[in-house]
């Protein structure tokens, strides 16, 4: 048997999630377009908006940030027990607010998984957080990442 044509796979591609990398990809083509045009002054221009709305953003952000940083729990439980029960024990001693993101089961064997937004209390120790909830009947482990520290 012939094969008349087998395509190459291509270049693969990422997809940029953030709005704020979409917006720097969007810029890259524009200044890239403005040179290739022999018009360096859109280009420079173009950098100059985005870096002071950059600069702009970033102080807004810093000046709405609460003080208690937020943290994202993930808890993976036993098969037999509800992951939103078990975070209410905690949720008055060491958490001021919660919001689930995410819930789903691992396999029949290993339980359920369940990810939250949280903010614990001032002067809270997370570690002592992570200790608490793992000490709860039916919690196999927690893991809690601080939202927003790879941002600046």
């Amino acid at each position: 048997m012939q094969t008349l044509y087998s395509p190459s796979p291509g270049p693969v591609r990422g997809v940029v999630r953030d709005t704020q990398d979409r917006g720097y990809v969007i810029l890259a083509v524009i200044c890239g377009m403005a040179v290739g045009a022999k018009n360096p002054w859109v280009a420079t221009l173009g950098i100059t908006v985005v870096a002071l709305a950059e600069l702009l953003f970033r102080l807004a952000r810093r000046a709405n940030a609460p003080d208690q940083p937020e943290y994202t729990l993930r808890l993976r439980l036993s098969p037999d027990h509800d992951p939103d029960s078990l975070l209410s024990a905690a949720r008055g001693k060491d958490i001021i607010s919660r919001e689930l993101i995410a819930i789903g089961t691992l396999d029949k064997q290993d339980g359920t998984e369940g990810v939250w937004r949280i903010q614990p209390r001032p002067g809270s120790d997370p570690a002592a957080l992570i200790q608490h909830l793992t000490a709860i009947s039916g919690v196999r482990s927690a893991r809690l990442l601080r939202r927003g520290a790879d941002e600046d």
